[in-house]
């Protein structure tokens, strides 16, 4: 269901993806066959959407579809064009808008989302501008 990517590592000589200023950080735990840690019936995943995802009211967009879901987090633009969201909620309506990323808004052409694990309690969705 979710396309697997490595842990994120910020260390040095970590070997692992570094992240442009304004995004990224905190670390992934992706498990074999694109499965994610899931903690009791809720779980927070870290999503990295790339492709036509600016200027394109993807942002509002997934608050909007967070709000509908039920979902607590927040998502924002990173500097290489990308957005990028934390998503916090129940297993089933987080796996939603998961899906609902790889399709984005009417105008956005998503290539492809990265997705890890996270940590944090949310309690609501918001659009940083960070």
């Amino acid at each position: 269901m979710f396309e697997e990517h490595r842990p994120h590592s910020g260390a040095k000589g970590g070997g692992g993806k570094k992240h442009p200023a304004g995004c990224g950080g905190g670390t992934g735990a992706a498990l074999g066959g694109g499965e994610y840690l899931v903690t009791d019936t809720h779980r927070t995943l870290r999503l990295r959407i790339h492709g036509r995802v600016q200027g394109v009211f993807f942002r509002d967009s997934m608050r909007s579809e967070a709000k509908d879901l039920g979902i607590s987090g927040w998502v924002r633009n990173c500097a290489d064009g990308s957005v990028e969201a934390v998503v916090h909620g129940a297993a089933a309506d987080v796996d939603a808008i998961v899906r609902w990323a790889h399709r984005g808004p009417s105008r956005a052409q998503v290539t492809h989302v990265e997705v890890s694990t996270d940590a944090g309690v949310y309690s609501s969705f918001e659009v940083r501008y960070d």
